[in-house]
């Protein structure tokens, strides 16, 4: 059997070439983008990304550029955070330390962005069928249980909330059913179990 599911997340932190040689990352924006291609070749690949904004010396010029590089690459998930500047660490000290507003305003934008990026990829499973592991009950709504496919990480992506239908089976914590989706948010799919 496969064992291994076509899901990648690669925290790459940025695209502007002079922050992520200040970050000293060496895979740059051109390797990223041959990365991702080959990647993409891969059928069902769910690829995801961890972002930085606010990074020392960030100017509006190269946020612009993470923010139509997102727009271009449409991460299906996708984490950021606002730069922390943490004491002892090399980043902590380095100059033109960015404003909390404009981290925090250049993070939301962000989020907002793939925010819709993320609802489209969703939707597009609207009507196909899934394999979804089950978690158990769900946190979130009464006589609902909840799992996750092979693109959900625990914890981190969303889930997918499975409803019944009378010919549904009974299922537990750690099988493995198929349902087919039928609502889509930008992080929870809703499925019906066949």
């Amino acid at each position: 059997a496969n064992r291994i599911v076509p899901y990648v997340d690669m925290p790459l932190q940025h695209v502007s070439a002079r922050i992520l040689k200040s970050m000293r990352r060496s895979v740059q924006r051109d390797s990223q983008k041959k990365i991702i291609g080959k990647l993409r070749q891969i059928p069902g690949m769910v690829l995801r990304t961890t972002l930085i904004t606010g990074y020392p010396g960030e100017t509006d010029a190269e946020f612009q550029e993470l923010y139509d590089w997102v727009q271009e690459v449409e991460f299906d998930r996708m984490g950021a955070f606002a730069f922390s500047s943490e004491p002892g660490t090399l980043a902590a000290e380095l100059p033109d330390q960015v404003d909390q507003e404009v981290k925090q305003e250049r993070l939301n934008a962000l989020m907002q962005l793939q925010q819709g990026i993320a609802l489209r990829r969703n939707r597009a499973l609207i009507g196909q069928e899934i394999d979804v592991l089950v978690d158990g009950p769900s946190q979130e709504h009464a006589y609902v249980l909840e799992g996750r496919h092979y693109g959900q990480a625990p914890d981190i992506d969303g889930c997918v909330f499975l409803n019944f239908t009378d010919g549904s089976p009974m299922v537990a914590p750690g099988q493995l059913v198929q349902a087919v989706v039928e609502d889509a948010g930008p992080y929870d799919l809703v499925a019906t179990v066949l």
